[in-house]
């Protein structure tokens, strides 16, 4: 596969930029959106790498679904609030 089959809208003039930035850097991961084949949008964790074998470079990329990450963050998120909430309302009648 290659950047368009992941973005369809990725501007072929801006990768020679990438793919010089991407060898500078060797390796970056990011957050994304990615449109499932059943046409349901996912958040992903994107890690690209550069990669030279056999006298040629490669540019090689893994896409990791982070739906549960996304849901398990959120509910922590929500119960440290709650915890903090809780605890809050108390101390502060103690304070005053």
């Amino acid at each position: 596969m290659n950047v368009y089959d992941f973005n369809p809208e990725f501007p072929s003039e801006r990768w020679p930029e990438h793919w010089a930035d991407l060898k500078r850097r060797n390796s970056y991961t990011i957050e994304s959106q990615h449109t499932a084949k059943d046409g349901r949008t996912i958040p992903v964790e994107v890690t690209v790498n550069h990669l030279e074998f056999g006298g040629r470079e490669y540019c090689v990329s893994f896409v990791r679904d982070i739906t549960e990450r996304r849901k398990v963050e959120r509910m922590k998120n929500e119960f440290v609030s709650v915890v903090s909430h809780e605890l809050r309302t108390p101390l502060t009648s103690l304070r005053g």
